[in-house]
């Protein structure tokens, strides 16, 4: 695929806004009284920090453009993504974290065109390995939904 003038830089300084309006949200999630010292705010903290980080990083070391930005395609995808994060908000209580992390990824993944079945089984490795991390290693606490009650290794 080839690489538009400038988009990089563009999606970078849009990734910067979105991942620091996360973490300063994340600092608005009440630390509750379970014990935990890390708290329920510690993986949106960490989402927005990595995100606003490594999109310092790819706006460092994009290339600079050679010509105006054509929006066309890569603006498109832009919007997909926005609208599978919007639709990952508004699943989750219903759907529960593993199956709208799943559908998140794969999504992105497709629409950055990986093959499906790549973008398949890799969305369901990286959500089992976010599972394991966090939920087992970590002990974060994710709420139990309707379709999880159903699925006896969500429990």
């Amino acid at each position: 695929m080839k690489a538009l003038p400038g988009i990089d830089r563009i999606v970078a300084l849009i990734c910067i806004l979105i991942g620091a309006g996360y973490l300063a949200a994340s600092f608005t999630i009440t630390q509750g009284s379970f014990g935990d010292p890390l708290g329920p705010r510690i993986f949106p903290q960490i989402l927005g920090a990595l995100l606003t980080l490594l999109s310092i990083v790819t706006l460092v070391q994009a290339p600079a453009a050679a010509g105006p930005a054509t929006p066309g395609r890569a603006l498109l995808a832009i919007a997909i993504c926005g609208a599978l994060v919007a639709g990952f908000i508004l699943l989750m209580p219903l759907l529960g974290y593993p199956l709208t992390s799943f559908l998140l990824l794969a999504g992105f993944l497709v629409t950055l065109r990986e093959p499906l079945l790549r973008a398949i089984l890799t969305a369901a490795g990286l959500t089992l390995l976010f599972h394991v991390v966090f939920a087992m290693l970590l002990g974060t606490y994710f709420p139990e939904t309707w379709l999880e009650g159903m699925v006896p290794w969500t429990r």
